[in-house]
């Protein structure tokens, strides 16, 4: 006999994904905050979250964030009972994911960790990519319920590792989606049809999975949401902390954050993440090469008040040889004469600019005296500004040895 399936939260997702277990023979009830969802599925309701917990032996939830995981764990605590198995599909961070375990364990409640990747018409299908983690006995109890709802079914591991991979994919998503609309505003900016453009692309060595679920919509311009513009930002929060709790540093994903930003402030938090392609761009790439430009004529002159004026206070300079410099003794070295540059030579420059965060990066030759040691560093930079009041300055700059 089939386990009784409770299901909690209606969203895109939910909605499609209770509705085909309960085709492939599961009795499956279902929760949601709003009735209306919950009794437009086709599926019996439950009252509350207690009474479904009450009523079944596994539970899956389709939820929007940690704070829902975590308030519906305190909600239905009181009517869990050991024995019974969550199965948690939402994208969470991997530290509420882990305090969530906490207290299933105490209640003596299996849990796998099951994000999903996929549209809502792979949903449809039962054709999504799942990340599984939790006890492996625990998985291949619940493999037949997994196999009804996703195609591509991995366990990796004991605990958070499947929130880690759902993320470490969602980072490179919204790195394409990105792409893609810088690469549609430049096809505009240089006379191509945009339909043109888009089919272009899609047919293209740069084409993805991706790419070709968002054709129409690019097309049509409808942004009827699959992924809204808020959801990707709130999971590139939860990359940049994930990454800065391993100490690194992310640009790309930072500056796809302050664009998806931009499309939040102007009201688009709601719309399809797509709907990036046709958002403005909001500040030309020439001013930072402009600024740019200023700063390298600054440091062959030794020039440390123009240089003051361009570094931000919290500035971090990572030179290629290993050392690292503040704002302080990054100026300090040029009024010393510890290094004078002679020459600065850059082959290749590439500048984006998204929101108040911009990145450059430069090919340099560089030819500079070291306390009067006369020396050739053939590098690499990633230089960083930051917006603040309306005035860019440099943040960070760590330089390589080019190989």
């Amino acid at each position: 006999m089939r386990p009784r399936v409770g299901w909690i939260g209606l969203g895109h997702m939910g909605s499609v994904m209770a509705p085909r277990l309960a085709a492939a023979g599961w009795p499956v009830m279902n929760y949601d905050i709003d009735p209306a969802r919950a009794a437009g599925c086709g599926l019996p309701a439950a009252a509350s979250l207690a009474d479904l917990a009450a009523g079944v032996e596994v539970l899956i939830s389709t939820i929007s964030d940690d704070a829902a995981f975590l308030a519906m764990l305190a909600e239905m605590s009181p009517a869990l009972r050991p024995g019974m198995t969550l199965i948690e599909m939402s994208t969470l961070s991997p530290g509420a994911s882990a305090r969530g375990a906490d207290v299933l364990e105490k209640a003596g409640v299996a849990y796998l960790r099951a994000p999903v990747s996929g549209s809502t018409g792979l949903a449809a299908d039962g054709a999504l990519s799942l990340f599984i983690s939790g006890a492996r006995d625990v998985f291949e109890a619940q493999r037949p319920i997994l196999d009804v709802l996703g195609s591509r079914v991995t366990w990796l591991g004991p605990a958070e590792e499947a929130r880690a991979a759902k993320l470490i994919v969602n980072s490179l998503v919204a790195a394409i989606n990105g792409a893609l609309a810088e690469a549609l505003h430049l096809a505009e900016g240089a006379g191509l049809d945009r339909t043109a453009a888009i089919e272009l692309i899609a047919g293209s060595a740069a084409a993805s999975p991706y790419i070709a679920s968002k054709v129409e919509k690019l097309k049509t311009q409808d942004w009827t949401p699959a992924a809204t513009v808020h959801l990707i930002s709130k999971d590139l929060d939860m990359v940049l902390e994930l990454a800065a709790a391993q100490g690194l540093a992310m640009p790309l994903a930072a500056l796809n954050r302050s664009r998806l930003a931009e499309a939040e402030a102007a009201g688009w938090g709601g719309r399809d993440m797509s709907a990036l392609a046709a958002l403005p761009a909001q500040e030309p790439v020439v001013t930072i090469a402009a600024l740019e430009d200023e700063r390298y004529a600054a440091m062959l002159a030794s020039d440390t008040a123009k240089l003051d004026r361009l570094l931000d206070p919290a500035l971090r300079y990572i030179h290629s040889s290993g050392g690292t410099d503040s704002k302080e003794s990054y100026l300090a070295g040029f009024a010393s004469g510890h290094f004078r540059y002679r020459h600065i030579a850059r082959s290749e420059q590439s500048i984006q600019v998204s929101g108040d965060a911009a990145l450059v990066l430069n090919r340099l030759s560089i030819d500079i005296l070291v306390n009067g040691t006369p020396k050739q560093i053939e590098s690499r930079a990633l230089a960083v500004w930051s917006r603040a009041s309306g005035r860019w300055r440099l943040i960070c700059v760590q330089s390589a040895p080019r190989g």
